[in-house]
């Protein structure tokens, strides 16, 4: 498992001086492992959202944001959101921006328990397109398997991440808050960007500037 964020969890461990145990999640239940404690943190671009926060504790500075997009071939023919009306597309179980895809835009939702089933199904024809988020699909557009794909939609809903902690470890969590104002002091989250090939994000600036 690597990536961004699995790079901000190494980091988190290694101040706090314990080795790492990384366990896979989904959307579906990656704030029930918090609350049941079966895991101690979430880093998996969660989205704010008032009811998410009366489940887990989400400490501010988020440490990123993202955007919603649909990864389409290039012969596709996509261009915009409202071409998507009547057509299948591939989307995850629990992403925010599942219901404005099909009710705003009346896509067809397939829906899928994660992010590989998703892209496998598109791979395999079972839909127009995967919508899902604009960084996950940047991570893979320089592997050769998906060189006739690209994002096809402008990106709409950037949406604040949070970590997710227990409710009642309010020390992790004030703890947490000093840790995220300092990766956004730093640039530290901006160098990991340049590492994994993500496009600068406006929101990592503009915390950047207001945490100095």
């Amino acid at each position: 498992i690597v990536g961004l964020e699995i790079d901000l969890a190494n980091d988190i461990a290694k101040r706090l001086g314990v080795a790492i145990e990384l366990v896979p999640v989904v959307a579906a239940n990656r704030m029930e492992f918090v609350k049941q404690g079966r895991t101690d943190m979430m880093i998996a671009t969660m989205a704010y959202r008032p009811d998410r926060a009366e489940v887990v504790a989400i400490p501010q500075p988020y440490y990123y944001a993202g955007a919603a997009t649909v990864f389409a071939k290039k012969n596709s023919g996509l261009k915009n959101w409202t071409g998507l009306k009547g057509k299948p597309v591939c989307a995850v179980q629990g992403a925010y921006y599942n219901r404005k895809t099909g009710e705003e835009f009346g896509a067809q939702l397939v829906t899928f328990k994660g992010v590989t089933e998703a892209m496998a199904a598109l791979e395999g024809g079972n839909c127009v397109g995967t919508v899902f988020d604009t960084t996950f699909f940047a991570g893979i557009m320089g592997d050769a398997k998906w060189a006739d794909y690209a994002m096809m939609v402008p990106a709409i809903d950037p949406e604040p991440w949070g970590l997710g902690v227990r409710k009642e470890d309010t020390k992790f969590a004030a703890w947490i808050s000093d840790v995220s104002k300092e990766w956004h002091k730093s640039g530290f989250i901006l160098g990991l960007e340049k590492k994994w090939g993500i496009p600068q994000s406006p929101y990592l600036l503009e915390q950047q500037a207001k945490n100095k």
